[in-house]
């Protein structure tokens, strides 16, 4: 299978069970990622975690490309770049993780979003 095929079924299938639990379980998720984001232990596991699989990602998937699969490219350099932010400002990451989950705006623009992203790439990894 091609990497760009199941790194779209992976990202869009993640993508789209996050949207179901951000809308349905929504008094559940605010609090869990509050708690998360004030844990420095757990924020720098998921640091960790979040530049070692960006980097494997990159150095799997680095395809750019005026095509659909450059969608995934961004999504792993985000991964790492994301990791690298937490790792070297991680009351920058803190202070935008908690303004981000205390704004409603900002959280269901972050549902339409990834409701976007997981079914454009769920239809590309599975039907395209």
């Amino acid at each position: 299978m091609d990497t760009s095929i199941f790194l779209a079924r992976f990202f869009g299938l993640y993508f789209l069970i996050m949207v179901v639990a951000m809308v349905i379980r929504r008094d559940q998720f605010l609090p869990l990622m509050r708690d998360m984001l004030k844990n420095s232990a757990v924020m720098g596991s998921l640091v960790i975690i979040a530049i070692i699989g960006g980097l494997l990602l990159v150095l799997v998937h680095n395809v750019w490309v005026l095509h659909w699969e450059v969608i995934i490219t961004i999504l792993c350099w985000w991964i790492l770049i994301k990791g690298c932010i937490g790792l070297y400002f991680p009351k920058t990451l803190l202070t935008w993780g908690i303004t981000a989950i205390e704004n409603p705006r900002f959280y269901y623009a972050a549902v339409v979003l990834y409701l976007i992203l997981g079914l454009f790439l769920v239809y590309q990894g599975f039907f395209a």
